[in-house]
């Protein structure tokens, strides 16, 4: 614990995000350790606090920085987040220049200077307002009873289970919270592997899951058996996962070594980063009035040719499909899906969907989406305050990235995360386009009827399974899209309801015009009629 101190100490001595990520890495084995040392004391509650500080960390930084920034004046605001977005170009910059290249001298230079006048910008704004100090160095950890009163219950009910884990060089240690129980376990690490690496295989194409499917029934089964068999779980009952690493797709797991028996026809399943990600960017239930901002969609279909992308054919009939379910929805197909057209809306809208390109991998290179003009990095995300609360990212790989050990897997999902967008819909592979399309018709229908995310992505993903065609209910079709971070409904969406709501308002205003305009027409005791105004 002590040590962990120290940790919060140092990071909150750096500004650099290539320094703060040095000390992650380091005090990783700090964590494991600490992990090792609760299991033998059986003390499941310290366990609890380890395993969420060994992830997530610096994500929950940056949404502290944006809580914090909320209690600041406008011009102190800009201030800091001027400097916030110069080290960032300086950072990107440096990445792009070769060691030889006299000019990164010059710009690490820069950069340090930038750093240190943001630094001791943020130190006088501690010392002259306590609210913005004490949000931005927020560094609670959320409990037993926090996860139980705030994180699983759901309409005044507790049907949920919080599953967290730690892989440790040789085990893997796993946490299980519902409403009554707090289970801490060590897993058999050594089969965990065996059966993640076959399983990994099996799902880098079609032909390849077609071609290995005995050992890809075999390995989801496995990790059925050593990921959530031993809680013991109910069925129905909804699980959060809180992953250590790479996400992978726990809808997949088989409970059946010899057909396919999904788990997601047994449980409704969400992911998030840390159970301290869930705490920092609450969502509730929308409700009553209609937005004039409620649904964004971009198709760009065809791209630039020095992006050097294929033609997503079908992507904008399906989003005018999608569309149309939403009043107030803007469509945006072709040349209008513009790199600046998604910055400068994005943020305005209540929902988000993308139907598009994008690219990443684990060596480091920054994740990128593809516009109909071009390129939108992680680093071009605005710092204006966002009000999407679900973005869906129908495109390739929009949820793996490079994973940083002892933080988690840096990818665009994250980097939305940490504008504060509550919930995203990401991909975990190279997803083909037609299933793609054909999973997002079918989740809007049961969004607009109110129904939490997870499920309403669980009813997607069964219904697809009944798909007539063999090749098309296998995994590699459609569990690549997971729902990460807050579950909560949106609020119903339906066209006629939203259409109706709009109808009364019309019928109210006009109502109140004509009382305003009858009350107007009526003489005032003692004038003349002839001397009113109209």
């Amino acid at each position: 614990m002590l040590a962990d101190s120290l940790i919060d100490i140092m990071r909150g001595e750096h500004s650099g995000e290539v320094t703060k990520l040095l000390w992650r890495n380091k005090a990783r084995s700090i964590y494991e350790r600490a992990i090792e040392t609760c299991y033998l004391l059986k003390d499941p509650a310290a366990a609890l606090y380890f395993f969420e500080k060994s992830r997530a960390v610096l994500l929950n930084d940056r949404l502290n920085e944006r809580i914090a920034e909320q209690s600041l004046t406008k011009k102190d605001r800009d201030g800091v987040q001027s400097l916030r977005r110069e080290i960032r170009f300086l950072q990107k910059q440096f990445k792009e220049k070769s060691p030889s290249d006299t000019s990164a001298a010059r710009l690490g230079t820069r950069r340090f200077a930038v750093e240190q006048a943001y630094e001791k910008r943020v130190s006088s704004l501690e010392k002259k307002n306590p609210n913005y100090r004490q949000f931005r160095n927020d560094n609670h950890v959320p409990g037993l009873d926090d996860i139980q009163q705030n994180l699983l219950t759901e309409n005044g009910t507790c049907q949920s289970a919080f599953l967290s884990y730690f892989a440790g060089d040789s085990v893997i240690y796993g946490i299980c919270i519902d409403d009554k129980r707090f289970i801490f376990k060590r897993l058999n690490g050594v089969e965990y592997r065996r059966y993640l690496g076959k399983f990994k295989e099996s799902l880098v194409s079609r032909a390849a899951q077609i071609s290995h499917w005995k050992d890809h029934q075999q390995a989801s089964h496995g990790l059925y058996q050593t990921l959530i068999q031993p809680f013991g779980l109910k069925k129905g009952t909804k699980l959060i996962i809180s992953p250590d690493g790479d996400f992978i797709p726990f809808a997949a797991f088989s409970l059946s070594p010899t057909e396919p028996d999904y788990l997601v026809q047994h449980h409704a399943i969400s992911y998030t980063y840390s159970a301290g990600f869930l705490e920092r960017v609450p969502r509730t239930a929308a409700g009553g009035w209609p937005s004039l901002r409620t649904f964004l969609g971009m198709a760009p279909v065809d791209f630039a040719p020095a992006l050097q992308q294929t033609r997503l054919r079908g992507s904008d009939s399906t989003l005018q499909e999608i569309g149309s379910r939403f009043l107030f929805a803007k469509k945006l197909v072709g040349k209008d899906a513009s790199r600046n057209a998604f910055a400068t809306l994005a943020p305005g809208y209540r929902i988000v969907q993308l139907f598009t390109h994008a690219s990443a991998d684990s060596s480091g290179v920054a994740p990128k989406l593809y516009f109909a003009d071009s390129i939108f990095r992680l680093s071009d995300l605005p710092d204006a305050t966002f009000r999407t609360q679900l973005m869906v990212l129908a495109a390739c790989k929009t949820g793996i990235g490079q994973h940083q050990r002892g933080e988690g897997v840096f990818s665009l999902a994250r980097g939305f995360a940490a504008v504060g967008i509550p919930s995203t819909l990401t991909t975990l592979w190279s997803v083909e386009d037609q299933p793609t399309y054909g999973l997002t018709r079918l989740f809007y229908p049961h969004l607009a009827d109110g129904l939490p995310l997870d499920e309403a992505l669980q009813q997607a993903q069964i219904e697809w399974l009944k798909s007539d065609d063999p090749e098309d209910q296998m995994p590699y079709a459609w569990a690549g899209v997971v729902l990460v971070g807050q579950r909560a409904p949106l609020g119903r969406y339906n066209g006629a309801g939203v259409f109706w709501a709009g109808i009364f308002g019309l019928v109210l205003l006009g109502g109140l015009f004509w009382a305003w305009w009858r009350w107007k027409k009526t003489p005032s005791p003692g004038h003349s009629p002839s001397f009113r105004l109209l």
